[in-house]
C-alpha cells in the first residue's frame, strides 16, 4: 500500500477467484487471462501524453459464470509523433516527416554538445511543421568539460604558471614575463607612462616619407586592461 492506494499483484487478484477484474487508472490498455478469468485495464480513451502507443478506447465485457472476455473498442484520439536525434536534428529527415504530420502533435528532441547548440535552427523546424496541431522542441545540451593545462595547477608562483602556459601553447615567454614583472612592481600610472613612451615615433623616421607602421599594443597594456576589467 502506497499512501491511499491499494496495490495487488496479478496473482493475488486471480487468487480472489472472481471471473472478471475491471480495473482503471493507468493510461495503457492491458489484460491478463487465466483459466477463463480476466484482469483488464481499459486505459485512457484519449492520448494525453507523448509516447503513449497503441489504440485508445474502452472495454466491452462479456461475462458468464467461469468465463470472461474483454475487447477494446477504439475511440478517436489525437495522433502524436515523437522524433529523437542523437545530435543536431536532420533537416532532410524532418522535411520528409513533416509532410505526413498535418494536424498531429509533434515532439522533437535532440542531444548536442554545448559548442554545437547554435547549429539548430528552431524557427526553421517550427516552420516545417506549420500544419501540425502542436510542435514541441526539447533540447538536451551537454556541457563542455574543460580541464586546465597539465602542470599549471602544480606550479607554486604566478611566473611559474605563466611560464608553463607559454611552454604548452608555444608562446614566447620573455615579453609576457617582462609585462608581468611590471604589473607586480609598478603602479598603473607608471606602466601607462612607460607604454606610451614606447609608442612615441622616432623623430628621424617621422621626417622621412616612409609611412609609419601601425603601433602595436604591448602585452603589458593588454594584461593591465584585463586586470582592471576583473
Amino acid at each position: 500500500m502506497a499512501g491511499f492506494d491499494h496495490e495487488f499483484t496479478i496473482g493475488a487478484l486471480f487468487d480472489a477467484d472472481c471471473d472478471a477484474f475491471m480495473l482503471g487508472h493507468i493510461h495503457r490498455a492491458q489484460q491478463w487471462a487465466q483459466e477463463g478469468r480476466v484482469v483488464a485495464y481499459p486505459g485512457s480513451i484519449g492520448r494525453f501524453h507523448y509516447g503513449e502507443i497503441g489504440d485508445k478506447g474502452y472495454l466491452r465485457w462479456q461475462i458468464a459464470p467461469g468465463r470472461a472476455e474483454a475487447s477494446l473498442v477504439p475511440t478517436p484520439a489525437r495522433q502524436t509523433v515523437c522524433i529523437d536525434f542523437d545530435g543536431p536534428p536532420d533537416m532532410a529527415q524532418l522535411t520528409e516527416m513533416a509532410a505526413d504530420a498535418a494536424d498531429k502533435f509533434v515532439r522533437i528532441r535532440w542531444t548536442v554538445n554545448e559548442e554545437h547548440r547554435q547549429l539548430v535552427d528552431r524557427e526553421a523546424i517550427t516552420a516545417l511543421f506549420g500544419a501540425s496541431a502542436e510542435v514541441k522542441l526539447e533540447a538536451r545540451v551537454l556541457p563542455a568539460v574543460r580541464s586546465r593545462a597539465e602542470g599549471i595547477s602544480r606550479a607554486a608562483t604566478l611566473p611559474e604558471k605563466l611560464g608553463r602556459w607559454c611552454e604548452l601553447t608555444g608562446v614566447e615567454a620573455n615579453p609576457l614575463m617582462d609585462s608581468l614583472a611590471m604589473l607586480e612592481t609598478l603602479d598603473a600610472q607608471s606602466i601607462v607612462d612607460r607604454v606610451l613612451a614606447d609608442l612615441v615615433p622616432d623623430p628621424v623616421a617621422a621626417a622621412s616619407d616612409a609611412p609609419l607602421p601601425e603601433p602595436v599594443l604591448p602585452p603589458v597594456l593588454i594584461l593591465l586592461c584585463h586586470k582592471r576589467s576583473r
